[in-house]
């Protein structure tokens, strides 16, 4: 039988957690009148392009399908929490640790990828905007980006799906109990 205060506890926890797909916005490179904005790193090293950057740390913090979030360790140990009062069988939370894991893969995969398709995407772009013609690389930049962003999606709705079923089952085992 769960205890009610670590129940209650927990089920606070698990919705305070949000899942909402950013499309990893923070890699996008900001552009001013057709050229990516760069920021100096110093005497004899290239600049570096400037980011739009991350979401302040309070929504990082609860945003589970964030790239730079710690929400999905505490999920992780909610699910852990949740395995140890009897919410979840031994099977059914190491299906969802696994889960976790492959998603958090997934999050982390497409944030490094988006990265450089950002930076190769602003260069293309400022090339544009310098008269050159767009080209196919432009184009193939761009469904590039397109998979990514729809790559972070599915996984955020994988992470929706499991963060929805966990609730059920604290809601499920709070009336039970």
């Amino acid at each position: 039988m769960p205890d009610s205060k670590v129940l209650s506890g927990l089920r606070d926890q698990v919705a305070s957690l949000r899942v909402q797909s950013c499309c990893l916005s923070h890699e996008r490179v900001v552009m001013e009148e057709g050229a990516a904005k760069r920021r100096s790193q110093g005497t004899g090293l290239e600049p570096v392009l400037i980011r739009v950057g991350l979401c302040p740390k309070a929504v990082r913090s609860q945003q589970l399908s964030c790239a730079h979030t710690l929400a999905r360790h505490t999920f992780a140990h909610a699910i852990e929490v949740a395995e140890q009062q009897g919410i979840l069988g031994g099977e059914e939370a190491n299906r969802l640790r696994e889960e976790l894991q492959r998603i958090d893969h997934v999050i982390h995969t497409a944030d490094w990828a988006k990265s450089e398709a950002e930076v190769r995407y602003a260069l293309l772009r400022e090339q544009e905007a310098a008269g050159n013609p767009a080209t196919a690389t432009k184009l193939e930049a761009e469904r590039q980006l397109t998979e990514l962003i729809e790559r972070h999606r599915a996984a955020a709705e994988w992470l929706r799906r499991i963060h929805r079923l966990l609730l059920e089952r604290i809601d499920s085992a709070a009336r039970c109990g």
